[in-house]
Formats: C-alpha cells, structure tokens, sequence
C-alpha cells in the first residue's frame, strides 16, 4: 500500500482560544473555544478488496478501485473536504488528502453548538502530483476549486478509467460535544457510467479482424454542472459535441469473455431521475489508419443514464450497419444488479 498523505490548505490544528476568529473569519467569542472534531469520510463501495489487472483494465462494468487503478503506484486517491457554517458560508480552510485507503480521518477544531454542513469530494490523481509540502494534487479530470460546481474538464480521455469519482455530504444541525464528536460522510458517484459492448466478436474474429482502434463524437449531450453541497445538477449550455480522436480501445480481460468485447466506456455527470443521453456515433478500426475502419454505428437519442448507475448497451455492433439494430440496455443501479432490458 503505498504512503498517505495529508495536507490542509491551512491547519485546522493551529486553531485555539487565542485566535479571534473561528475558520469562517467571524470573531469568536470568550466561551467558544474550538475543539477538535472526527470526520470519518468512507466509500462503501470499496470495502471490497481490489485486484490488480494484469493487462489493461479488469471489468468494464465496475469502476475505477476494482479495475486496479489504485492498486497501481501510478495512482492516489485525492479526498477534499469543505465545511460549510448555518448561512452556508464555505469555510476559508479545506482539508486534503491523499492515500489509496477507501477511507480517511480529518480532525478539524470547531465551535461546539452551531450547524455545520461537511462536503467531500473523492477523486483519481497521479501519484506523481501529489505536493511534497501542504496542498492538493493538480485538478485532472473535475474542475475542483468549488465543490458547489465541479465541472468535468473538456479535454477529457475516452475509456479511462481514472474518470472515476465519489462524493457524499453530512450535515449536523447541532454540533454538540457531549452528544456528538465523529461525523461519518459515506461518498457515492455523481455520475453515470455508459458501456457499448459487441456481441459478434466470434464472427469478427473468423475473418480475421481484431478491433483495436476507435472513434467517438457526442452531437448534443447533455452536459451538467454538480454542486457537491446540495448534490444537485445544473445543466449548462443546453448541449455539447465532443470529438475524441483515434484511440486505443482498452483490454478489459475479465469482461472480453464469450464472444462479447467493450469497444467504449465512458462517465458523464447524470441527475437520479433517469435522462437521455444524446446522440453519439462510434467508428471501429483494426489499425490506427483511417482507411481500416471496420463499421460506424449511430446511437439513438434515448439511451438512459443516472447517477451512480452502469448503463450497458450491448449489440452485434461490428456486423451488423445500423441496419434494425438491436440494442440490448442493462441499466445497473450501483455498477451491479439484475437489470433491465430495453429494445432500440
């Protein structure tokens, strides 16, 4: 397991009833001295223990932890924490860090008596960019300096799984010492994850073609701000088209069984309630040449997705020309369940 790190943008630690003001810069009277509080942030999902892939990815159905991404050394878990006063003032001190544990402890010094709302937000960063002195790790995939409105950055990478994320929210109208001194922030996706597996590799393979290679262009996606405070969704400039050039398509090796093979995945910010994803089209390629595209399949308009929800659309993508293409959609609450079928 590889080192934790923790760091604060200042130290909660260094507070005490010599100071003036609390954290939220308000003057902090004689008999409110801060005492120190436990904040357990948790992801339940990660409980379970994590392999490490041996080639590419895992399971494309599961996320980022159980497809041995943090298993890695290349890879950290990134924890941000925002404390958040009665008026929902953000306090001017956040807490981070950065350990590849499924959960982690800050200890913040507080004023009893008062209501307090806790925001985490959990994310992927390189090892390699976690700061040697106090500080975060350099936003990579979310745009993180308010967890009021996290946005997915534009040059975002098809079928990566370090996309992955989690976030959850406590809140304590009471902060009362005798009665309460651990606070437990349990953290979920905020998003949805989209899956297109081919079942025809079987025919494929018999002519001697290996997909390797594709292309992915959204037209109208629907495209959110999330803020991590209240856990809702604001959607922003109606629609996005999003092209992203020839890439490596990943070996996911304990999925890519039974004639079937994911060809694309990717994670998109999604409300509970069910939405439409928008229409994209994906082209497959044998080599990374242009001229070796193998097919081009459109999408429809109504493939469903929602937070913290796998949605799986599975078909004979590499045979059959989007001619009466059936499209089987397995919508997964929490990347597992039975699911549901729907027809296309």
């Amino acid at each position: 397991m590889k080192k934790f790190f923790f760091f604060a943008a200042l130290a909660f630690g260094l507070a005490s009833c010599q100071n003036d003001t609390n954290i939220f810069g308000v003057e902090v009277a004689p008999n409110e001295e801060p005492v120190e509080y436990t904040i357990n942030v948790d992801i339940p999902e990660l409980d379970e223990t994590r392999a490490l892939a041996d080639k590419g990815y895992s399971d494309s159905g599961e996320g980022a932890i159980k497809n041995g991404v943090v298993a890695s050394e290349d890879y950290t878990l990134r924890y941000i924490l925002e404390i958040y006063d009665k008026d929902n003032n953000r306090s001017g001190e956040i807490l981070y860090a950065h350990t590849d544990d499924n959960s982690v402890t800050f200890t913040p010094h507080l004023i009893p008596n008062r209501k307090y709302t806790f925001v985490v937000w959990v994310d992927i960063v390189p090892t390699s960019t976690v700061p040697t002195t106090t500080g975060k790790a350099a936003d990579v995939h979310y745009n993180t300096d308010n967890l009021s409105a996290v946005t997915i950055k534009d040059a975002w990478a098809p079928m990566d799984e370090t996309r992955d994320a989690f976030t959850g929210t406590a809140v304590v109208e009471n902060l009362d010492l005798q009665n309460i001194n651990t606070i437990t922030v349990n953290c979920y996706r905020p998003f949805g994850k989209l899956r297109i597996v081919t079942t025809d590799m079987e025919a494929v393979s018999n002519l001697g073609v290996t997909p390797e290679y594709a292309k992915v262009e959204y037209t109208n996606v629907p495209k959110y701000s999330f803020n991590a405070f209240n856990g809702t969704y604001t959607k922003i400039d109606g629609t996005f088209a999003k092209s992203h050039t020839m890439f490596n398509i990943a070996n996911y090796t304990t999925s890519n069984v039974n004639g079937e093979m994911t060809l694309y995945t990717d994670y998109f910010f999604a409300p509970e309630e069910q939405v439409s994803l928008g229409t994209f089209t994906m082209a497959v390629y044998d080599t990374d040449n242009a001229e070796s595209i193998i097919t081009t399949t459109s999408f429809p308009t109504d493939i469903p997705v929602k937070r913290n929800t796998l949605t799986t659309v599975k078909g004979n993508f590499l045979t059959l020309q989007n001619v009466n293409l059936q499209v089987v959609v397995e919508n997964n609450d929490s990347f597992s369940g039975t699911g549901i079928e729907k027809e296309i």
